[in-house]
């Protein structure tokens, strides 16, 4: 059984009231996989977002893990949001219990209950924002080291590139 206080935790479920979480958990599917188990490959079409009850999950993109989830965290959620396919292959690392929220019956819910989507797409431009903002501040980052670099090397060459004497 799905229980409430779970899906309180998905980030687009913040503000639901218990009776659209209700007809949330209807729309559910909890599965248990063992450890090393493809949830879902990149470039798949997607078809459900997950939320971790327990376990973790890696998302490997190019054979390299990305990012690693674990107990309520949810992923799968942007290729929701922008209709994109998996951008990356989740693997569970050890025993895991997922919630699977499948995105047809999602949009359904959605569509039927104008309030409850309103309170979803606001916390998912929150969610979009928050990711934007950090994804921002990293490469503000490498434009800062990139750019001490450069600067640090024309001091010892001119324009052209010859060493200034």
């Amino acid at each position: 059984m799905i229980r409430i206080e779970l899906l309180k935790q998905v980030h687009f479920f913040k503000n639901f009231k218990t009776e659209d979480l209700d007809l949330v958990k209807e729309i559910c599917e909890k599965r248990k996989y063992n450890a090393s188990h493809t949830v879902y490959r990149e470039g798949e079409e997607a078809s459900s977002m997950f939320l971790i009850e327990l376990g973790s999950v890696r998302i490997i993109k190019n054979a390299e893990d990305m990012v690693i989830f674990g107990k309520g965290d949810t992923f799968g959620e942007v290729s929701f949001l922008d209709g994109g396919n998996y951008q990356g292959t989740a693997v569970t690392m050890e025993e895991s219990h997922l919630i699977e929220i499948p995105y047809k019956e999602l949009r359904k819910l959605l569509q039927a209950n104008p309030a409850m989507a309103s309170g979803f797409y606001s916390e998912a431009a929150r969610f979009v924002s928050r990711k934007l903002r950090f994804y921002i501040d990293r490469l503000s980052g490498i434009q800062q080291l990139f750019h001490s670099q450069h600067h640090s090397s024309r001091h010892h060459h001119g324009s052209n590139g010859k060493h200034a004497t």
